[in-house]
């Protein structure tokens, strides 16, 4: 008998050790498989723009309309979900929760998901699904304006609007509204993908010049190297959290501010994500409380921006435009992630936003 229970204790003792070994192991397999989704989703680029003259898919036409996931579908083995999405913008019926969009939004699609992520579903009202990947849009921030998304650069003294045009083909320091730094005419950049394109208000007064075609990225425009330049890293999906029914809207990938990361906030960091519209953090009060954490609205004084977490320890999973990909680090340094995020020549300086 107190040999039985000696070997009992040995038992117990073995499994206490051995267990955080196994869940390691776990991670380490379900962070391979992260970035081979990821990877997959840089190569259906790659396809998408053999196709389309050497372009990359728009990030997003505005907040409303078609994404960078609904282009890619074709590529990623859904097209039939492609072919049932309306992609025409500024029409009501063709937001990306109205009329046949909505049962594409509504569709779970696997590739989209990390599985380290712990919720094996996030629906929010109308059944739209949250996942986790999100396409790099720069290390600037966002902000919407009567015209349009605009990007705007990391926020700081040294930066003055300059005479530029409304809207170029690929974001350097001219993107949006124009912005250059007064120190270095080589600040903020813009990455693969671009939340672009005109109004999305839809009142009868308005102007149809307004409705701008959306941007898009050309391959050409990537001089900084395909291998220099991320396209992808990864958000946390939420469940619901408004007591009146509001839904955190990060990683909603067919809707532009729910798929677009930036590299102005370091990965995991505790500076806040900002969310454009009240409830879009899962909560009605102006609180970063959460976790992660969030602030909604947003303002001329606290552009959206969403940063790139995961559930992986320590760091995030990211796929360059070129297809190979990387675990970076929580620590990485900020200028260094910033200019990972941008498809033209580094930064040197970067001022970090909300502190």
């Amino acid at each position: 008998m107190p040999e039985l229970l000696v070997a009992i204790a040995i038992i117990g003792v073995t499994l206490t050790l051995l267990l955080p070994a196994i869940q390691a192991g776990r991670e380490a397999a379900r962070r391979i498989d992260c970035g081979s989704r990821q990877r997959q989703l840089a190569h259906a680029v790659s396809h998408f723009a053999d196709i389309n003259s050497d372009v990359l898919p728009v990030g997003s036409h505005n907040s409303e309309w078609k994404t960078w996931a609904i282009s890619l579908l074709p590529f990623l083995e859904h097209a039939d979900l492609h072919d049932r999405y309306d992609g025409r913008p500024y029409l009501p019926e063709t937001r990306f929760n109205a009329g046949r969009n909505a049962i594409v939004s509504a569709t779970p699609i696997p590739i989209f998901s990390c599985p380290s992520d712990g919720w094996a579903m996030v629906r929010m009202e109308g059944n739209p699904v949250a996942h986790n990947y999100v396409g790099c849009t720069g290390n600037g921030l966002y902000q919407a304006t009567a015209a349009g998304w605009f990007t705007t650069p990391p926020m700081g003294k040294d930066w003055v609007r300059f005479a530029g045009p409304t809207t170029v083909s690929n974001p350097g320091e001219g993107q949006g509204q124009g912005w250059s730094r007064l120190s270095t005419p080589s600040g903020f950049k813009g990455g693969c993908f671009i939340m672009s394109g005109g109004n999305d208000k839809l009142v009868p007064e308005e102007s149809p010049a307004l409705r701008r075609p959306a941007q898009a990225v050309r391959m050409i425009d990537i001089t900084k190297g395909l291998t220099k330049t991320v396209a992808f890293s990864e958000v946390i999906r939420q469940p619901s959290r408004g007591t009146d029914g509001t839904d955190d809207r990060r990683g909603l990938t067919t809707w532009g501010p729910g798929s677009l990361f930036t590299t102005q906030r370091r990965p995991n960091g505790s500076e806040p994500d900002v969310m454009p519209w009240p409830g879009n953090c899962g909560q009605e009060s102006n609180t970063v409380q959460i976790s992660p954490p969030c602030y909604a609205p947003h303002y001329s004084g606290e552009p959206y921006a969403m940063a790139a977490r995961s559930r992986h320890p320590n760091g995030v999973v990211v796929a360059f435009i070129d297809g190979h990909v990387r675990f970076i680090d929580d620590g990485i340094g900020t200028v260094e992630w910033a200019n990972m995020g941008t498809t033209r020549e580094s930064v040197t300086t970067v001022t970090e936003g909300r502190q």
